[in-house]
């Protein structure tokens, strides 16, 4: 039991870390600074806009269009910004209904159930322990997906097209690691179907046309 509580307490330990200080931190960052180069930026490309206009070099209906792409720009990189508050937020609630579930499950256990110190120790930190694993790991799925989300930039597409595109740029990249993932699966102490399934879905097939970058 006491291993279990251990290994438990060292995995949720690392979850917090790398969602909170890795991922929440520095897509909040990114939000943070692009939504404020975004509106800094906004009224000189508006000035371009109908400087071109008024040069004829695009009609009404083409201002209107960019108008409307750069005020849908300036108000997602806002939201982000936002939205990357809220998943920070969500972070730290987690952390901290961990620690009040630790101490109220033993206020419980020792005024309520009766039972000793140490019983309501190991009873109520396994049973938190538990919980904040299950809370932590889709809190660290929608941190990752507003992280790949904030970190598209002006990529075209939507977020899969432009995460294809961007890791297929690379094949050599994307082979070296199938190769190190089936090597992995060949080792002793590892398993083997999982290592050598994610090798062969690693490499891009033929059919996807990717532009060379630079």
């Amino acid at each position: 039991m006491g291993g279990t509580v251990i290994i438990g307490v060292i995995v949720f330990a690392i979850l917090i870390i790398v969602n909170f200080v890795v991922i929440t931190k520095g897509s909040g960052r990114i939000a943070e600074v692009a939504a404020r180069f975004s509106l800094d930026a906004m009224p000189g490309k508006q000035m371009a806009i109908d400087a071109d206009l008024s040069a004829g070099l695009i009609n009404e209906t083409e201002a209107k269009a960019r108008r409307k792409e750069l005020e849908d720009e300036s108000g997602f990189f806002g939201s982000m910004d936002g939205a990357a508050k809220f998943v920070r937020g969500d972070a730290i609630a987690g952390l901290l209904i961990t620690f009040i579930n630790v101490i109220g499950g033993m206020i419980v256990g020792i005024a309520i159930n009766d039972l000793t110190f140490m019983e309501a120790v190991n009873r109520y930190t396994v049973l938190t322990v538990g919980d904040g694993l299950v809370s932590q790991i889709p809190a660290l799925i929608v941190s990752v997906a507003a992280g790949l989300l904030v970190t598209k930039a002006k990529a075209e597409g939507s977020t899969d097209k432009a995460l294809t595109e961007q890791l297929s740029a690379y094949p050599k990249a994307l082979g070296i690691s199938a190769a190190l993932l089936f090597l992995l699966g060949l080792m002793p102490g590892l398993p083997f179907l999982p290592l050598p399934y994610w090798a062969g879905l690693w490499p891009m097939p033929p059919s996807v046309s990717i532009a060379k970058p630079g």
